[in-house]
């Protein structure tokens, strides 16, 4: 979470993540809700079992979000209690949980710091037991990960949706972070140009001006079974590379937030076209998405 991304950015760090910031009046909420769920609130911290299958079906298909054990679910819930924060969810009759919320009561305004859900109804539904919270409140406000797109059906869709910066990434090291970052392959990655023995092989440069043993160039191997090898073979960036990239914009392009035909057009990524296409087929766009504060 960035107090001020520019101070970072110059250093190499790029926004991976945004979040919508939906902030309505409660009596607005109400044709957006659903009255079939019913609801109920955690106790303790073992009760963390009825929040993680709802969390890890939020954020499959996802890209940047953090991984919670029972270490971690332990770790949040008691910091939640610990400052009166509460933890709503909603459920069918038969006791299938579709969603919850966390959300801190004494203000006019009702902050929602984690809003997940399952399915459109779950969400739905939590708006509903946080409407019927008007006596203790007159607006909410909520996050979520921009990959949700009901404020497309909201009735007054002028007013009360924002978008927030919330996530930087940067990369330490540029052969580690490659390995780490399984690519894309497809059924067609035999017969794409350049790939010869299913390999694709291609000279990259990095700039890197505050981790300078980042900066130079590397020959990046992608082999058919989706790992990549970036090995350095100068440390200084040769004329004579297919692609540059600087360390922030490549970061971006291994989580998924942007493709390399996008950070070409920003002037942060440059090359030959054939590689700037391999590089959009290997890493496509993903959605983003984290709620951790760190």
């Amino acid at each position: 979470m960035p107090s001020k991304a520019a101070f970072y950015q110059q250093y190499g760090w790029e926004l991976y993540a945004h979040q919508w910031v939906q902030t309505l009046s409660l009596e607005e909420l109400r044709p957006l809700t659903d009255k079939t769920l019913h609801f109920g609130l955690l106790q303790s911290e073992d009760e963390w079992t009825k929040l993680a299958p709802i969390y890890e079906a939020y954020t499959e298909g996802l890209s940047g979000y953090a991984v919670r054990g029972e270490k971690e679910w332990r770790r949040l819930l008691g910091s939640f209690f610990a400052e009166g924060v509460r933890v709503a969810y909603v459920q069918t009759e038969d006791g299938r949980i579709e969603g919850y919320a966390v959300y801190r009561l004494g203000a006019e305004e009702i902050p929602v710091t984690e809003f997940v859900y399952t399915s459109r109804r779950g969400q739905k539904g939590l708006l509903n037991y946080l409407y019927n919270h008007r006596s203790q409140g007159s607006s909410i406000r909520w996050n979520e990960g921009m990959q949700d797109e009901s404020y497309i059906f909201h009735p007054n869709g002028k007013t009360g949706h924002t978008t927030m910066p919330y996530m930087m990434s940067r990369i330490v090291d540029v052969a580690t972070a490659m390995a780490s970052v399984p690519v894309h392959i497809d059924a067609h990655w035999q017969n794409q140009p350049g790939v010869v023995d299913g390999k694709y092989t291609f000279t990259m440069g990095v700039k890197d001006s505050l981790a300078t043993w980042n900066e130079g160039t590397y020959e990046v191997t992608i082999h058919a079974d989706g790992h990549v090898e970036a090995v350095k073979t100068a440390d200084e960036v040769k004329a004579d590379v297919q692609v540059v990239s600087e360390v922030g914009a490549l970061s971006l392009i291994l989580m998924g937030r942007m493709t390399a035909s996008e950070l070409l057009f920003e002037g942060k990524v440059c090359g030959e076209k054939a590689v700037i296409a391999m590089l959009n087929r290997v890493y496509p766009k993903q959605k983003t998405y984290i709620n951790e504060w760190w």
